[in-house]
């Protein structure tokens, strides 16, 4: 009787892989070299090399090539970062050897801040603190059309690494300043992503600074 090997696990983009180009990745590629890998069609298209994945084959993916370090230790990604492990790097192998597919995103957790006031001329400054390691999206909004106004990533993580924000468990701050255009009321979201225990609370306020 022929024997039949299990079929292999399926990677998905968000549950396995995005999560590492959010810790170790984005903080560079939003815009280095061109290639952004903070959402699927941008990985997909490539940068200034040209596309870096070949959907079913790893092999051949610039993507691989870097993280695997075959250009050399000077080139070796992520830059700046200790390097991916084994396990990291056989997960996104297998997820390109697999066809690069998109699944679906995981839940997100929000965090409001709504009805903030900001003065034109004048440095707002957004806090909050993070006790887990996640990934987070800060957002400023127009409330009543949902535009977006301003928006940053970061990656908080243990150990803090070159492009991470911070540690968990450590304030952040971003100063924002209100552009032309801007309302006189806004809104702050913060998205909060691969979060293993997401907390109910980030501590997110907000402080007009006399400057």
């Amino acid at each position: 009787m022929p024997f039949d090997p299990p079929p292999e696990t399926p990677i998905g983009y968000y549950r396995d892989v995005a999560r590492i180009f959010a810790f170790h990745c984005n903080g560079c590629h939003g815009e280095a070299g061109g290639l952004n890998l903070r959402g699927y069609s941008q990985a997909m298209a490539g940068g200034n090399k040209g596309k870096v994945i070949v959907a079913g084959d790893a092999e051949n993916s610039l993507l691989i090539h870097f993280i695997e370090g075959r250009r050399g230790e000077a080139h070796r990604m992520p830059a700046g970062g200790a390097p991916l492990n084994k396990a990291q790097i056989a997960a996104i192998r297998l997820w390109i050897d697999q066809g690069a597919k998109e699944d679906g995103k995981s839940a997100q957790h929000l965090y409001r801040l709504d009805g903030l006031r900001v003065v034109p001329g004048k440095t707002t400054r957004i806090s909050c603190r993070v006790p887990v390691q996640a990934y987070l999206v800060v957002t400023a909004s127009d409330p009543a059309t949902n535009r977006t106004l301003w928006t940053e990533e970061a990656s908080i993580k243990s150990p803090k690494e070159q492009n991470d924000a911070a540690e968990p468990g450590t304030t952040i701050h971003w100063d924002i300043r209100p552009g032309p255009g801007w309302p006189a009321v806004i809104a702050i979201v913060v998205t909060l992503d691969y979060a293993l225990a997401p907390p109910s609370d980030i501590g997110l306020t907000a402080e007009l600074l006399d400057r």
